[in-house]
């Protein structure tokens, strides 16, 4: 029959039927189902989504995550499913998914408390923080984000080492409501605005939301606990499992909530913890009103997991569940989605069986745990392949992660006490020193809980040798110090020594979790060992204080014998250098409490009692210096050298208000201040919102010494004819009235180098001085002046504000005031009027936009006559500012859905933006077209841009703001290449030898005067480089081709006053196609001259018509590379059966 059928039939058949076998097979694994393989299956494979499972649906990273999920949960039979919401999650290696552990920790630093983590590997130790009560007394906003990135990027390079999960269950953001908290180390204090704050800044570093956006884009996942009014572990019959806290509404919504609320809406964490406790009579856990307001009021979009057993209590603690199917129930259909312990996956079965819960319920709480998988790309194939896959053992205990957790100990440290400013220490001045103490040569004490295995852990000897002679004694046995028997050697050596240092304090023997205080006073005969150590000793005696909560040390403030008090919390692994310096005046300790210190009567107070509130009525003094109306252990912050210092700004309600604060932290920011005897100038950041008719103040930043190592400002005494003095009266100072000698210049100068710096919408928007009243007095003229001078260096640009800014820090007392300058008018001695001003959380309140826009213009080089040729930057600037006109009126697509009217933004995250520039007549090419060319600039490259929006601007704003950071940004480099080239210029004669040779990038242009010949010339210009700042926001800086990131950061510290950037991973450099020039002479010309070809830039940062250009070239090739191979097989085949058909004829 074959013979019968023509032979090309058999090729035409069997060419299609080819076709249509690939085509199901590529339909089926992407849409219907997976095909089958007959490899052999895992048993537990290294990851999920590895060949041969990668042709699932919910492997495929082109699809939405919900589809992914849901692709995923349709897969899994009701016992797979179970399986799955423990913490422990089994493998299902029919799937191809591997086992996960989700609970791992991470509270200041890699932690090894949970299952997730091990330190068996390549990788044996992490970065080991401050505990996190001593870096909040930091105040430091900044300081949280980083520590918080360090340790996300710690974790995934421990997960790509297969050494710890991606889930990290932190921070703690339970208020510090009662001194004998044995967790109250783990939290912020005690302040719900400040707990807040922590928790914004800690989350966004660790999840690393702003490195990548989209899917996979977070770095870690944080998780926000306990929820919630969870500070009670077990004090006398009351224990944390079984505790009910009775919680006023007043008190959960002012208090208790707010961290939580800010920790989800502005952190976007993407997992909550529940607690063990009840609140109001239900446990957390299965409370669905309290579950579901973080989702349906706060927006939270992750997954809600169990404290570890938080479940079981729920029925053998609580005794609230009839049976332990009945807890199950109850969490499930709360809102709860995982289990840290063995309830779910023992009793859920039976629960769905008795008809408790239904599948569906199982579902949604399995969509909840597959969506934040799926953002972290835990489904995404090998890790190593991934965003974060370049991540390794080289990125733990990295050098800039060490001089992170150095910096965190040293700005967290308190001097509390300093009599006859005994610090610092004056080597010159002593020869010995000894240190005394139980946890003084103990590096196992300067973590705190959930610690790690630190990288270099230095014990407070160990820090102090390096200075000098030093000698030790325990003096106790250990911290519980229950007798007497060290105290000889411990006074021997102190008699022997100039100096002596004594350790007290607490450890985990003492407060840790399920371990309360009794009392606040230091353990067992640690006063006595105090007493006689300081009665022995020649000179006063440095007291340090190695404790989590606060110590009733009355008896040292008042004691002579005590020079020093330090409170140093739990100081991390660098803690004993950290604590050496600031005794020898390396670094001036400026942290500030914030818990308040209370006497050993407050023990007395009842510690299940969850009032904030003070009640008279029944003896209750209330709790927090916000209500607390007891007497309090004073703390005093000295110090006369240079130093970062806090200021703290408070408010007070009025007292018809029941219930209302006595006083209430509303912001806080930490500044570098000299001597509080010096006089300090700098500059006001801040945006100015049109919109809004308001301004919004950011950040103070001192202006630094010039060239000649000269201060900004200084006083001048003003003579006065001494027979016209009368005689002063006491209240009169002693010293002569002074004024200020200001450099204008040189502040004027700043202002516009670190105006460059600044992208958003932020501005430098006036100066402060911190000076006494007297001065200011005598010096507001100049202040203007100065004024003007900075508003002239930097001008804002299409806004009617015509006022600046100008911020009086008054230091004795310390207060705050603020005056509108109008630099248009003349100075005048009424120039500066008074200012109403309040401060509030601006910067956590931030919505970030972000843009990559991609340009190519083409500028033809014009001159009015044969004679003048014009000059390359006068060309570029006309380029920039005919483009600026064009972008003026681009639209804009932001997260993909075009920008149509001003209403505020109301999601949170980094919204990505697109310009599309519209078709318009080019005016400037017809301009030109009239005079003669003599070439054409081809000015072509990329530019990221950063916008901060506050919430009640309309979202229109950030697109102004982008398009003139865009404009801004090319401006500034022009400038840079502007301000290098005139530096440089040489006698005239040079001139046309330097034309003549053109532009090039290994020399310096000496002057921009282009000949152009008959050759191209290029020019590249600085790239733009983003540090964090404050917040989670970014500024800039621009660095040449030849330039490191070690430029970058002396910029830093030099113009902003910040601290330089020590994790390089932070720093974001994301313009793929930094901005470059090429010159093309007349006759190279070849194509019509446009003035602005440009287009916005997808999320990769490439030219998306480029990229298809390049993808089109290559399927082209690969297909023309098909037909050929094709066309010669099918003359083989056909000779073939040829001469097969010919031998049977």
């Amino acid at each position: 029959m074959f013979q019968r059928w023509p032979w090309k039939w058999f090729a035409i058949i069997g060419f299609v039927t080819l076709i249509f076998l690939k085509l199901i097979t590529i339909y089926s694994s992407t849409f219907l189902f997976p095909i089958t393989s007959t490899a052999p299956l895992q048993s537990n494979p290294s990851f999920s989504c590895a060949p041969p499972h990668h042709s699932y649906t919910f492997c495929n990273t082109s699809l939405p995550i919900k589809t992914r999920a849901q692709s995923l949960i349709s897969l899994l039979t009701l016992q797979e499913k179970i399986q799955l919401l423990s913490n422990n999650a089994s493998a299902i290696p029919r799937l191809g998914l591997s086992a996960y552990e989700w609970w791992s920790e991470s509270l200041h630093g890699i932690a090894s408390n949970g299952p997730g983590v091990s330190f068996s590997g390549p990788v044996r130790a992490a970065t080991s923080f401050p505990q996190v009560l001593l870096t909040t007394a930091s105040f430091n906003r900044s300081l949280w984000f980083l520590a918080g990135r360090a340790i996300g990027v710690e974790g995934r390079a421990m997960y790509n080492e297969g050494q710890s999960g991606l889930t990290f269950w932190a921070p703690n953001i339970n208020i510090f409501r009662d001194p004998r908290w044995g967790r109250g180390q783990e939290t912020s204090g005690e302040d719900p605005m400040v707990a807040s704050a922590y928790a914004v800044e800690y989350v966004k570093g660790l999840q690393g939301e702003d490195l990548v956006g989209g899917d996979g884009g977070f770095m870690v996942s944080a998780c926000c606990k306990h929820y919630t009014a969870y500070d009670l572990e077990k004090w006398g019959d009351f224990h944390s499992f079984s505790f009910n806290a009775m919680v006023s509404k007043q008190d959960m919504e002012d208090t208790y909530q707010p961290p939580f609320q800010s920790c989800i809406e502005e952190g976007r964490a993407t997992c909550l913890m529940c607690s063990y406790n009840r609140v109001n009579g239900v446990p957390s856990c299965a409370d669905r009103d309290l579950l579901q307001r973080a989702r349906t009021e706060w927006g939270f979009k992750g997954y809600i997991t169990s404290d570890c057993d938080a479940v079981a209590v729920i029925y053998e603690d609580h005794k609230y569940a009839k049976a332990p199917e009945d807890a199950v129930a109850d969490v499930i259909k709360a809102g709860m989605d995982i289990n840290c312990g063995t309830y779910l996956s023992r009793y859920t079965k039976l629960a769905v069986e008795q008809g408790k819960i239904q599948e569906e319920d199982i579902n949604q709480a399995l969509s909840n745990l597959f969506s934040v998988q799926l953002l972290l790309g835990i489904f995404n194939g090998n890790p190593i392949k991934g965003h974060f896959g370049n991540l390794g053992k080289e990125d733990v205990c990295t050098p800039e992660h060490k001089k992170l957790a150095l910096d965190a100990a040293r700005q967290g440290i308190v001097l509390l006490k300093n009599d006859k400013n005994l610090l610092p220490l004056k080597r010159m001045n002593i020869t010995s020193l000894a240190i005394i103490g139980p946890s003084a040569n103990d590096s196992s004490q300067m973590g705190g809980d959930y610690t790690g295995v630190p990288c270099n852990p230095i014990s407070l000897f160990e820090g102090l040798q390096p200075y000098i002679k030093t000698t030790y004694a325990s003096g106790c046995g250990d911290t519980r110090c229950n007798n007497s028997h060290g105290f000889a050697e411990a006074v021997r050596i102190s008699i022997e020594a100039d100096a002596v240092v004594v350790v007290a304090g607490l450890d985990l023997s003492q407060e840790d979790e399920g371990r309360d205080r009794v009392s606040l006073l230091l353990p067992g005969r640690q006063m006595d060992l105090i007493t006689a150590v300081s009665s022995a000793s020649e000179r006063p005696i440095i007291l340090i204080l190695l404790a989590g909560g606060p110590v009733d040390v009355s008896f040292a403030k008042v004691n002579p014998k005590i020079g020093s008090i330090l409170w140093i919390g739990y100081p991390g692994e660098t803690g004993g250098q950290a604590v050496a310096e600031i005794i020898f005046g390396e670094f001036n300790p400026g942290g500030r409490l914030p818990i308040t210190w209370y006497p050993e009567s407050f023990s007395s107070v009842p510690m299940n009692d969850m009032s904030l509130r003070p009640d008279p009525s029944r003896g209750y003094p209330g709790r927090t210096y916000r209500f607390y109306t007891g007497e309090v252990i004073s703390a005093f912050n000295h110090g006369d050298m240079d130093a970062s210092h806090v200021i703290m700004l408070f408010g007070r309600a009025s007292t018809s208000i029941r219930g209302a604060p006595q006083k209430t932290l509303i912001e806080f920011t930490r500044v570098h201040t000299e001597s509080l005897n010096a006089n300090q100038v700098g500059l006001v950041i801040g945006k100015l919102v049109s919109a809004l008719d308001r301004g919004f103040i950011f950040d103070l930043v001192p202006t630094p010494p010039n060239d000649a190592r000269e201060s900004a400002c200084s006083l001048i005494e003003t003579l006065k004819d001494d027979k016209k003095k009368g005689p002063k009266s006491k209240s009169q100072p002693a010293d002569s009235p002074s004024s200020l000698q200001i450099d204008h210049d040189w502040i004027a100068e700043h202002a516009r180098q670190v105006a460059r710096m600044l992208v958003g919408g932020m501005k430098v928007i006036g100066i402060y001085i911190w000076v006494s009243d007297s001065v200011f007095k005598n010096s507001t003229i100049m202040l203007s002046q100065t004024l003007k001078g900075v508003a002239e260096a930097t001008p804002l640009p299409e806004t009617d504000w015509e006022e600046r800014l100008l911020i009086h820090i008054c230091y004795s007392p310390m207060r705050w005031t603020c005056r509108t300058c109008t630099w248009t008018s003349n100075i005048t001695s009424s120039s500066l009027r008074p200012c109403d001003f309040k401060m509030g959380r601006v910067l956590t309140s931030l919505q970030t936009f972000k843009c990559n826009y991609n340009f190519n213009l083409r500028l033809p080089i014009c001159h009015e006559s044969a004679s003048n040729v014009q000059t390359l930057s006068d060309s570029l600037r006309q380029g920039i500012y005919h483009h600026a006109k064009e972008l003026k009126d681009a639209r804009a697509v932001i997260d993909g859905d075009l920008v149509v009217n001003d209403e505020p933004s109301t999601s949170d995250g980094v919204h990505e933006v697109e310009l599309l520039l519209p078709f318009m007549k080019d005016t400037y090419a017809e301009a030109c077209s009239r005079k003669d060319v003599l070439g054409v600039l081809v000015f072509k490259g990329s530019v990221c841009s950063f916008a901060y929006l506050n919430s009640k601007e309309p979202i229109s704003q950030a697109v102004t703001d982008i398009k003139r950071d865009i404009i801004m940004s090319l401006q500034s480099r022009l400038d840079i290449i502007c301000d290098e080239a005139y530096g440089d210029v040489g006698p005239a004669d040079d001139v046309s030898q330097e034309a003549s040779d053109g532009i090039s990038t290994d020399k310096p242009v000496s002057q921009l005067v282009l000949q152009l010949l008959r050759k191209e010339c290029s020019l590249s210009f600085p790239r733009r480089v983003f540090v964090p700042w404050l917040a989670g926001t970014y500024i800039c800086d621009y660095l040449q081709p030849s330039e490191t990131l070690e430029v970058l950061k002396d910029h830093c510290v030099e113009l902003m006053s910040m601290e330089a950037p020590s994790d390089a991973s932070t720093i974001l450099e994301p313009e793929i196609d930094a901005p470059s020039l090429v010159t093309k002479s007349f006759w190279d010309v070849a194509i019509p001259f446009n003035s602005a070809s440009s287009s916005p830039l997808g999320k990769s940062g490439i030219d998306p018509r480029e990229e298809s250009s390049k993808k089109s070239t290559k399927s082209n090739n690969l297909n023309i590379m098909g037909a050929i191979l094709f066309l010669l097989l099918s003359i083989l085949v056909g000779s073939v059966l040829y001469v097969v058909r010919g031998s049977r004829t």
